[in-house]
C-alpha cells in the first residue's frame, strides 16, 4: 500500500513540464538556472504558481497537486550575484496522508523533500547553468491493531542538471538541458511485534539498504521557448528516462521483461508572468 501510494505521488508529477521565463536581462529564464523572479512578480501557469517575495527569493507551489490532496511548497534564494555569475539554493517539500484517500488506509504520511544548488554563467548570447539536487522520499511509522508493524522507508537520490540556453531574441530562445542521476538508494528499518499472551510478546527488528543505481539513468531535452509581453510558451522533445520536475527524480523506463527501454516524448508548457 505504501509503495503504491509513493509511486502515485511521483507519477502525479511526471507529466508536469518545467516553467520558464521571459528572455531579457531583467526577466531571464528561471527554471533550471540560478535566476529568481523579481520582487512582486507573479507567474501563473498550467501547473505552477510562483511569486517573487524579494529580488532574491521566490516561493511557489504546484496547484494541481493540491487538487489531489498533496500539500506542497518550493522556493529558491539567490545567494550570490555578479555581472555574469549567479548562485542560488533551492528546496521543496510535499506531503500527503494515506487516509486523505480512504479511511481504510493506514495512518501514514508520505513525504518528499529536496534541496539543491544552482550555478549560472552568462556568456552572451549563451546562458550556461549547472544544478546539483538531492531528494529524499519517505513515510512516517506504520501501525496495525493486533500486530504492530513499525518502521520507515527512505529513498535518497541525487542528480546533476546541466543546461545551455541560446537567446536568439527577447521573443525566442533555444534550450538544451539534461538530467543525470548520480545515485539512488532505498533504506528500510522496521520492527514487528505480536502479543502472544498477557506475559509474552514476540518482537523482531531489522533493516536493509538497496542501491538502485544500476546503469545510466538520464534524459536530454531540446526545446524552443517563445515569450511575449506576459505570455510564454515552451515546446520541446525529451528523450531518455522519465523526469519528475520540482523534486528532480528520474524514473527508469523498462519493458515487460524488466529490461531498460528509453523512449522519447513531447513536452509543453505555457504560463503568464506579470
Amino acid at each position: 500500500m505504501v509503495v503504491r501510494l509513493a509511486m502515485s505521488l511521483l507519477l502525479l508529477l511526471v507529466p508536469l513540464a518545467s516553467t520558464w521565463a521571459k528572455h531579457s536581462d531583467q526577466t531571464p529564464i528561471t527554471d533550471g538556472t540560478a535566476h529568481t523572479l523579481n520582487a512582486g512578480e507573479v507567474r501563473v501557469g498550467l501547473f505552477n504558481v510562483e511569486t517573487g517575495l524579494f529580488d532574491r527569493l521566490e516561493l511557489g507551489t504546484i496547484h494541481l497537486l493540491w487538487l489531489a490532496k498533496v500539500s506542497n511548497l518550493y522556493s529558491k534564494v539567490r545567494i550570490f550575484q555578479s555581472e555574469d555569475i549567479s548562485v542560488s539554493l533551492s528546496g521543496g517539500i510535499s506531503w500527503v496522508n494515506a487516509r486523505e484517500y480512504s479511511d481504510e488506509n493506514p495512518d501514514v504520511t508520505i513525504y518528499a523533500v529536496n534541496g539543491g544548488v544552482f550555478f549560472t554563467k552568462l556568456v552572451e548570447p549563451y546562458t550556461l547553468s549547472l544544478g546539483l539536487v538531492v531528494t529524499e522520499l519517505g513515510h512516517t511509522d506504520l501501525s496495525a491493531q493486533d500486530v504492530d508493524l513499525n518502521g520507515a522507508g527512505k529513498g535518497t537520490s541525487g542528480l546533476i542538471r546541466p543546461q545551455v540556453q541560446y537567446r536568439l531574441s527577447e521573443r525566442t530562445a533555444f534550450v538544451l538541458d539534461g538530467n543525470i542521476q548520480l545515485f539512488q538508494r532505498y533504506e528500510v528499518a522496521a520492527s514487528s511485534g505480536m502479543q502472544l499472551n498477557e506475559r509474552v510478546r514476540y518482537d523482531v527488528y531489522g533493516n536493509t539498504e538497496v542501491d538502485l543505481s544500476e546503469g545510466l539513468t538520464a534524459n536530454i531535452t531540446s526545446s524552443v521557448v517563445w515569450s511575449w509581453d506576459t505570455f510564454n510558451l515552451r515546446l520541446g522533445y525529451r528523450y531518455g528516462d522519465f523526469s519528475v520536475p520540482v523534486y528532480d527524480i528520474l524514473i527508469p523506463i523498462t519493458d515487460e521483461n524488466g529490461a531498460r527501454k528509453r523512449s522519447g516524448y513531447p513536452i509543453m508548457d505555457l504560463y503568464w508572468r506579470f
